[in-house]
C-alpha cells in the first residue's frame, strides 16, 4: 500500500503544480484510505494530460488492486457541446479491479452547456461493457452514456445500483435490459432518457413506451425496488400504466427540460 500511495501522491503533486491560476477551475486528484483500500476521485477536463496520466496510473496492477471507489468529475467544458470521457486506454488494458465497488462518471446537469458522454468521439462503442468486465465486485455504477448490447453479455454480475443517462444514443438499453438475466441484484435504477430537445424530431430518439412496458413485465425487473425515470415524452396515463405493472416499487418520474436562449 505504501508504494501505491507514494505513486498517487507524486501524481497529485504534479497535477497541483499545473494549477497556475490561469484556468477558471483547478484540477485535483484526491484519495483516502478506507480500511485497506482507496477511494480515488479526479476533477478536471478529460481532454487534459492529467486525465491520461490518471488512467495510466490506474492501469498498473498494484494500484488497481487497492482501489475501492473511482469517481470522475469535470467542469462544464467541451468541444461542439460535448464533454467526452475517453476510457479506451483503460478499457483495452489488461488490468482488473478486483476490489472496486463504486465507479462514477460525471452526469450532465440541466444547467450544463455541454453534454457529458463516455466515448472517443461520440459513439460509446462498448467501452462501458469492457470496463464493467474488469470490475467483478462492482455494486454501484454511474455513467453518462447508454452501454450497448455488450453490457449484457455477462453470465452474472453483482451490480445493485445503476444511474445512467443515455447521452446521444439510447442504444436500445431498456429493451436489452428487459431481455437480460445478468443483473439479478439490481434494486435501484435511475434512468435519464434522450433529452437533446434542440434536435429536429428529437422524440424519435427517445425510448419507446413499449420497451418500458416490456421491461416492467420482465423477470429482469423483479429485483428493482426503486425506479427513477427522467423522461419528457410519456403521458400521465402511460406512467400510471407502468406503475400498475409494478405496484410494489417506488416509482419517481422527473421531467426537467433545459433550453439555452440565444
Amino acid at each position: 500500500m505504501d508504494e501505491v500511495i507514494r505513486e498517487l501522491k507524486e501524481l497529485q503533486t504534479k497535477i497541483n503544480l499545473q494549477n497556475d491560476g490561469t484556468w477558471a477551475y483547478e484540477e485535483s486528484l484526491m484519495f483516502c484510505e478506507i480500511g485497506k483500500l482507496l477511494k480515488v476521485s479526479f476533477f478536471g477536463s478529460p481532454t487534459d494530460e492529467s486525465f491520461t496520466e490518471i488512467l495510466e496510473t490506474l492501469s498498473k496492477k498494484a494500484v488497481a488492486e487497492k482501489v475501492r471507489s473511482l469517481i470522475f468529475d469535470a467542469p462544464d467544458e467541451g468541444a461542439n457541446g460535448t464533454n467526452n470521457f475517453d476510457f479506451t486506454f483503460l478499457a483495452e488494458s489488461k488490468v482488473v479491479f478486483p476490489n472496486l465497488i463504486n465507479f462514477s462518471v460525471k452526469l450532465t446537469e440541466p444547467k450544463n452547456h455541454n453534454r457529458t458522454i463516455m466515448a472517443q468521439t461520440y459513439d460509446e462503442e462498448g467501452v462501458i461493457a469492457k470496463l464493467i468486465n474488469k470490475m467483478p465486485k462492482l455494486l454501484a455504477l454511474q455513467v453518462p452514456s447508454a452501454p450497448n448490447e455488450e453490457f449484457f453479455d455477462l453470465d452474472s454480475h453483482p451490480l445493485e445500483y445503476l444511474v445512467m443517462q443515455v447521452g446521444y444514443d439510447r442504444q436500445n438499453f431498456i429493451f436489452n435490459l428487459s431481455n437480460s438475466s445478468c443483473f439479478k441484484n439490481l434494486w435501484h435504477f435511475d434512468f435519464t432518457d434522450y433529452q437533446e430537445t434542440y434536435v429536429e424530431h428529437w422524440e424519435d430518439y427517445c425510448t419507446p413506451f413499449e420497451d418500458f412496458e416490456q421491461l416492467f413485465n420482465s423477470k429482469a425487473f423483479d429485483s428493482v425496488k426503486v425506479m427513477i425515470l427522467r423522461n419528457l415524452t410519456f403521458t400521465d396515463e402511460q406512467i400510471t400504466r407502468l406503475k400498475s405493472l409494478r405496484e410494489n416499487i417506488l416509482f419517481n418520474l422527473i421531467r426537467t427540460e433545459s433550453k439555452y436562449i440565444y
